[in-house]
């Protein structure tokens, strides 16, 4: 008998989930072409009397573009298996997206929100300054027009749109990056403040192993527990408490779940959030928060030779050119980017 899973509908949308695009943060893509294409770190300067750019490359790889696009499928379908155990059914919004992996997983166009269209519920500075570091943390194109300026009205709108539409205004809870969970929390508050004046919140940070098989069985103990904390969470907010009493019970029963669901370096991050019913009595959860754990050993990469290499990066996100002089299978010394 299949476990139960813990939401009936789980969301998915390209602009605030954890699901990878297949566009430069610029928004600038590699066009069709069947020529090599020599991707890696490199950094151009603009230094010459006629202002000709100068390229230098660090760490480089020569390729095809559909074995770019391949790379980006995979680690696509990779984050989606994380996804598939939390609901019984997913909905992904995506403009670009592999095959469907099974009737249990939606693919659709995503509607792109416009400041345009209507005023968004911007909500001061503190909703506009997590959106800010959301949008740059994220890696998301920060405005429609291509400038790496945030245009705070484009972002607020299509929160906006998403956000709304959380339980129990749906049953549909929505998946969110880590990124995005200051500005869904900040949301909310603005929300209820704006139509009620209050609602209590908080969130229950979890970690679950990052293998498949392990991960699936720790996916299937979160109904029960998430069930039980909502009921503690009720039960602390009773009538007849007083305030401090009961944040102190919110907190015990949050920590309780915390403790069963450890977080730990390698290990897939869920942040759950816990919301007051906002016209009813209890807790509801709207949405989640979802950091997976890079690739083992590395975003996998097929080369013009047949080699297959396994990247830091992913390959999609790296610097290109159509002209690969000196580019193959093993990295082209020269300066490379550092992380961290």
């Amino acid at each position: 008998m299949p476990q139960e899973p813990l939401f009936p509908r789980l969301f998915l949308h390209e602009d605030v989930s954890p699901i990878p695009l297949l566009k430069a943060p610029n928004g600038i893509g590699m066009p069709d072409s069947d020529l090599p294409v020599r991707i890696g770190d490199f950094r151009a300067t603009f230094d010459g009397p006629d202002l000709t750019p100068s390229i230098e490359w660090g760490d480089s790889w020569t390729t095809w573009k559909g074995a770019v696009e391949e790379s980006f499928r995979t680690e696509f379908l990779r984050v989606l298996e994380y996804a598939r155990p939390l609901a019984a059914r997913a909905r992904v919004a995506a403009r670009d997206t592999p095959d469907a992996p099974g009737a249990d997983v939606t693919f659709e166009q995503p509607r792109i929100a416009s400041s345009r269209e209507g005023a968004s519920r911007a909500g001061g500075h503190r909703l506009r300054s997590a959106l800010a570091d959301a949008v740059r943390a994220s890696g998301r194109q920060p405005s429609p027009f291509g400038s790496q300026v945030t245009d705070l009205e484009h972002w607020s709108a299509i929160v906006d749109a998403l956000f709304s539409r959380l339980p129990p205004a749906s049953d549909e809870v929505l998946a969110v990056t880590y990124d995005f969970l200051p500005v869904l929390a900040e949301w909310l508050r603005v929300d209820a403040v704006a139509s009620s004046g209050g609602r209590h919140l908080i969130r229950a940070d979890l970690g679950l192993p990052a293998e498949a098989d392990a991960y699936r069985g720790a996916a299937a103990l979160l109904p029960s527990a998430v069930r039980n904390t909502l009921a503690r969470l009720a039960g602390s907010r009773s009538e007849g408490q007083d305030r401090l009493a009961a944040q102190r019970g919110v907190t015990r029963a949050v920590s309780a779940l915390q403790d069963d669901f450890p977080r730990g370096a390698g290990r897939v991050e869920l942040g759950v959030v816990f919301a007051e019913h906002p016209s009813g009595p209890g807790f509801i959860v709207p949405a989640v928060g979802l950091r997976v754990p890079p690739p083992r050993d590395g975003h996998p990469l097929r080369l013009t030779d047949g080699t297959v290499v396994h990247l830091p990066a992913p390959p999609w996100t790296m610097g290109w050119s159509w002209d690969p002089r000196g580019g193959g299978k093993k990295p082209r010394r020269g300066w490379r980017r550092r992380s961290g």
